[in-house]
């Protein structure tokens, strides 16, 4: 029954840390994608300490998990294209919610926090996943082509439009410092059909106002 509750969670974990430009037939993309699973899955194993632990590992249940994931994602090709398939149904909807994340990050009261390594789309998995090297120079790349959000939405599974929605904001709040520090924060009225899904404010302090509009999905 265990070894069933892994697999459930094996199968769920990788439609939720597929990237959007992970293609399930790169096998070189596709075993490290793998082995970082390999080594969450390890990790949550001994830390749920239901079949596993730090101190005394089995090593044959986890090495059973491991062959289960391996099988789904490198030896079955139904099953990788079913997995791919679902993650491909989440991926522009979590391109979307993931700006208005980003967006309301910038806007809403408080400090804006930043990690560095983040402005892309980012799957990482817990430790070790989260310690990978960050790849700056395509970072400092991307930057400096000064792409607008707009234009960056056309190759929007690559993550540049966070990173350009993000730099315009924090330009914005550069340019504008006192409605997002000393700034009230005003719920709008908002109707019509979509009125429902909507989520709005103003940052407001003397003469300067600014607004934030979103959309997020249903």
């Amino acid at each position: 029954r265990d070894l069933v509750v892994t697999g459930v969670q094996t199968c769920a974990l990788p439609i939720c840390a597929w990237s959007p430009s992970l293609d399930s037939d790169d096998e070189d993309a596709m075993r490290e994608f793998t082995e970082r699973l390999a080594q969450w899955q390890q990790k949550a194993l001994r830390e749920a300490k239901l079949r596993s632990h730090w101190l005394w590992p089995d090593e044959a249940y986890e090495q059973a998990s491991r062959a289960f994931l391996e099988e789904a994602l490198l030896g079955d090709p139904a099953c990788r294209e079913a997995l791919a398939a679902a993650a491909r149904e989440l991926d522009l909807p979590g391109a979307i919610n993931g700006l208005a994340q980003a967006t309301l990050r910038m806007t809403v009261p408080g400090v804006p926090d930043l990690y560095q390594g983040t402005e892309y789309w980012d799957f990482s998995l817990v430790d070790p996943d989260n310690r990978r090297p960050v790849d700056y120079a395509a970072r400092r790349a991307s930057l400096g082509r000064g792409e607008a959000p707009a234009e960056a939405l056309g190759h929007w599974r690559d993550g540049h439009v966070k990173q350009a929605r993000v730099q315009r904001l924090l330009r914005l709040r550069s340019q504008y410092p006192a409605p997002f520090a000393e700034g009230d924060y005003r719920p709008p009225h908002v109707v019509g059909d979509r009125q429902a899904p909507v989520l709005g404010f103003t940052r407001h302090h003397g003469r300067h106002a600014r607004r934030a509009r979103l959309l997020p999905l249903p």
